[in-house]
């Protein structure tokens, strides 16, 4: 699709999720117009882009953030003559260049917008500092939800370390969008390692306020009702 640097038009399917590349996307397909993008993506076996949608403090339907992911579609399964479950994978970040709309239905030029790596060994370096947070990130979490997080193994190449702490991160969508404007990989790393600290902090006195039976008045966090006393 978008290997070389030049622009490519693409579908674009405005969501309530922001899409990292090597993220599974499960999509329930209900309007017309995202059916005909889904289908036209199976007939070509080309991506469509996965963006945050913004709604407009004003109550407009204002234009969605410019940088995304492309989404390959992986399975799919049709419910009626409109409506079709569909699992797709992220494949590379875009930045749009210019968006269009026909009816509901919107399209994008966009460009490539690959991380930028560190030439001389930096991001291997944050990475190997970066996932021993992870894993004590997905342990805890798993004590104050009672159960897994994932199965999966925590990866180790710099690029899916970034994108797999991104994703399992349970932060809201702005701040993931935050994370995968970042050009750079050895800052998007770095950023991570930060933020897993400040969410260790709070998940751990989550946990220990939880085991000790004492629960003071609860108040709203990503992860739901939580006392942050």
């Amino acid at each position: 699709m978008m290997m070389s640097n030049a622009q490519a038009m693409i579908p674009l399917l405005p969501l309530d999720t922001v899409l990292f590349p090597g993220m599974v996307l499960s999509l329930d397909v209900e309007r017309v117009e995202e059916r005909h993008v889904i289908d036209a993506c199976l007939d070509r076996d080309t991506p469509f882009g996965v963006v945050l949608s913004r709604p407009d403090p004003l109550g407009f339907q204002a234009l969605p953030h410019q940088v995304g992911t492309a989404a390959y579609v992986t399975s799919y399964e049709p419910l009626d003559a409109t409506r079709m479950r569909v699992r797709a994978v992220g494949s590379e970040r875009f930045m749009v260049t210019h968006f269009y709309r026909r009816g509901n239905v919107m399209t994008a030029t966009v460009v490539p917008y690959p991380f930028q790596e560190a030439p001389d060994g930096k991001t291997a370096w944050l990475a190997a500092r970066l996932r021993p947070l992870v894993m004590a990130y997905l342990e805890v979490l798993a004590d104050v939800l009672g159960r897994p997080m994932t199965g999966e193994e925590v990866p180790t190449s710099p690029l899916a370390l970034a994108c797999f702490t991104a994703v399992v991160l349970q932060v809201d969508n702005g701040v993931k969008q935050s994370l995968l404007s970042v050009a750079a990989l050895s800052d998007l790393l770095e950023a991570e390692r930060r933020l897993l600290h400040q969410e260790l902090a709070l998940l751990r006195h989550v946990r220990d306020v939880v085991r000790s039976g004492h629960l003071p008045s609860l108040v709203e966090t990503p992860l739901g009702h939580v006392s942050l006393n």
